[in-house]
This record gives structure tokens, C-alpha cells and sequence, in this order.
């Protein structure tokens, strides 16, 4: 009797103890969607119950750095990101394999710009056909590690992205936010690029080279870009109706050419500009440069030791600053006292107390 009481005790105890898988499965998708991805997952071994679960998580985050192998300080560099790359595809792969069709509401893969990494592109691709993507953002990194990456590599990442591209149109279709790095593409793969990803409101590109390098960018629905250290000439805004923030940081362009063409950015409200020039670079006359923008909040980063802003006369400055209300200028040195800021912006009837300004070194 005594082992029978027992039993029935164990019992209690594990029905107690399980008591979560009793619970429908939006509620255990509500729960399980606020743990990490990889946590999530790995809920998968609990039971059967469980089992299915991951295949229709709402929001699905799965990037690299999230997958370093338990023997990660043991492996080289190179080694390490191609085991955590191999998790990040199959892990993509296992659970967008599932063929529930609930929605996925947002979709985030960080991957290295690998041969193999082109299987996570298909596997959007392919789940796309069965359920709903409402938002994807792609974080893309290079393969070799560091930001300066010899010429021919950048060709080759740039051909290899563009192939990933062309080859899953569906998946890039629901980006809405792609970050970038290291690559090098023609003009015309880069408007191809814009026209794939239709969506697309949130756009990084870091240390990209473009050839020919004057860019033209068309896009409906892009909110806010980031250029950070790109190579070329010119970027020509030719229409961005929904743009509102543009940062540009050490742009590396021409001397006789201003870095942007402002055309149709009836939105633009904050431009941030960092430069690291030389003397022999082209100072920017605000009133030529800003056209028809209407800037709200104006950050200029003087990081190379030099203004590179020509002071022109306020009546000059009023149209093209009428909007005007906050301006930070970062790196002036003590040479360049306040009378220089505020003969600049002097024009600035809006701006009141919003200046401001950090010395430099």
C-alpha cells in the first residue's frame, strides 16, 4: 500500500511540476515569445507538447553572435564564425521548416556572407509560400573578420549578395530593414537591390564601395539610411518621399563635388554628417548643399580638426534653415569661439535654446 501511495505521489508531483503544458498554445506562444529565440527553441526537448511549438513563434531572432559553440575559446577566428554560422542556418531552417501557416511578425537573421548562408535566404523563401511575413531584417556580415577588406573580397561579397538576391526574391521582397557591410556593387545592382526590396524602410551600409560611384536612390517607403564609411562620389536623393533621417558618416568622395544631391525628401527632417576631411576637401556652403530639404535637427561632426562648413550670411541661410530647431556641432575647436556658431546660425528664428556645441581637443 505504502508503494502504491508513492507512486500516486510521484505522480501528482510530475503533473504538478508540467503544469504549463496543460496551458492552449497561444498562451505558451505568448510566453515563449518573450524569451530569446534560442531559448525558445531549445523548449522543443521538454515533451512532445512542446515539440511544435517553435514552428510558429510570432518573432523569430536568430543572429551569429547568439551561437557561439561551448568550445568557441578553442577554435580561430575563422573557425568560430563557420560553426556559428552553420547554427544560424539551421536553426533557421528548423523553424521555418514547420508548416504552420500563423503569421511570423518579425523575422531577424544575422548571418556571415557565406556560400552556405544563401540556404537561410531559401528558407524564407520557401515558408512565404505557406504563411505570412509582416517584417524581415537581414544583418549581414562579412565573412573575413575586420571592416577594411581587400578589393577583390568586396567584389566578391558584392556578386555573392547580389546572387542571394536575384535567387530568393521573396525573402528580400519583406525586408524592411537591411544592414550591410563590406561589399562593393555596381549602380545598377544597387537600384536592382532597392526595387527588390519594396518594403524597405531601414537601410545601414557600412564600409561599401559603389561603382560608378555617383548613387541615385529611389525608394517609396525608406524612412531612415545610414552611410558609414562608403566609398563614392556623390549620393543623389533623387525621391525618397518617406525619409526622415539621414546620417552620413566619413564619406569618401571627391574634392570638387559636395557628398549629396537633396531632391525629393519632403520628409527629411534630421541630417547628421561626421567627416574626417582634409584641407584640400571642398567646404560645403549650407545654402548650395541642403537645396530643397526643410532640416528639423541639424548634427555636424567636425572630426578631422577642420570646419568644414563655409559661414555664409544669414540671408542666405534663412530659406534653406527656416526649419531649423535643434543643431549640435561636435568637435569645434577652442579657435572657433561661439561668435562663429551663432553668426552661422543666426538666421535660425526657431532654433532658441537648442544649440549646442562640443569642443574639441
Amino acid at each position: 500500500m505504502a508503494s502504491n501511495g508513492t507512486s500516486v505521489a510521484e505522480g501528482d508531483k510530475a503533473n504538478q511540476e508540467d503544469r504549463p503544458s496543460a496551458l492552449p498554445d497561444d498562451i505558451l506562444i505568448h510566453i515563449l515569445d518573450r524569451l530569446k529565440t534560442r531559448d525558445a527553441v531549445r523548449t522543443s526537448v521538454l515533451s512532445r507538447r512542446w515539440r511544435h511549438l517553435p514552428g510558429v513563434l510570432s518573432k523569430i531572432i536568430l543572429h551569429v553572435g547568439s551561437f557561439k559553440p561551448k568550445d568557441g575559446s578553442m577554435l580561430a577566428k575563422d573557425d568560430l564564425r563557420i560553426r556559428s554560422n552553420i547554427s544560424v542556418i539551421e536553426a533557421t531552417q528548423s523553424i521555418l521548416a514547420h508548416k504552420s501557416q500563423c503569421k511570423i511578425n518579425f523575422l531577424s537573421v544575422g548571418f556571415y556572407l557565406r556560400e552556405e548562408s544563401i540556404i537561410i535566404a531559401h528558407s524564407i523563401n520557401d515558408a512565404m509560400a505557406n504563411r505570412e511575413i509582416v517584417s524581415t531584417k537581414f544583418t549581414i556580415l562579412p565573412e573575413k573578420h575586420g571592416i577594411q577588406r581587400m578589393e577583390d573580397d568586396k567584389i566578391i561579397c558584392g556578386k555573392r549578395f547580389m546572387s542571394f538576391s536575384y535567387a530568393c526574391p521573396r525573402a528580400f521582397g519583406c525586408l524592411k530593414q537591411l544592414i550591410l557591410t563590406c561589399v562593393r556593387l555596381g549602380n545598377s545592382d544597387f537600384t536592382d537591390v532597392l526595387s527588390t526590396c519594396k518594403k524597405l524602410e531601414y537601410l545601414q551600409l557600412i564600409s561599401c564601395d559603389f561603382q560608378p560611384s555617383v548613387l541615385q536612390m529611389e525608394h517609396p517607403t525608406l524612412i531612415k539610411m545610414e552611410l558609414v564609411v562608403c566609398t563614392f562620389e556623390s549620393v543623389d536623393l533623387k525621391s525618397l518621399p518617406k525619409l526622415r533621417t539621414l546620417i552620413v558618416d566619413t564619406w569618401m568622395g571627391l574634392e570638387e563635388i559636395y557628398p549629396l544631391s537633396f531632391g525629393y525628401v519632403p520628409q527629411l527632417s534630421t541630417l547628421k554628417l561626421t567627416y574626417k576631411g582634409t584641407t584640400r576637401d571642398k567646404n560645403i556652403k549650407l545654402s548650395e548643399f541642403l537645396g530643397n530639404a526643410a532640416i528639423g535637427a541639424l548634427h555636424l561632426d567636425f572630426e578631422c580638426g577642420r570646419i568644414w562648413i563655409q559661414p555664409e550670411h544669414p540671408k542666405l541661410l534663412a530659406p534653406v534653415l527656416r526649419n531649423l530647431q535643434i543643431a549640435s556641432l561636435t568637435c569645434i575647436h577652442e579657435e572657433c569661439n561661439l561668435t562663429w556658431i551663432f553668426f552661422s546660425f543666426r538666421s535660425c528664428a526657431s532654433i532658441g535654446n537648442h544649440a549646442h556645441k562640443d569642443v574639441g581637443p
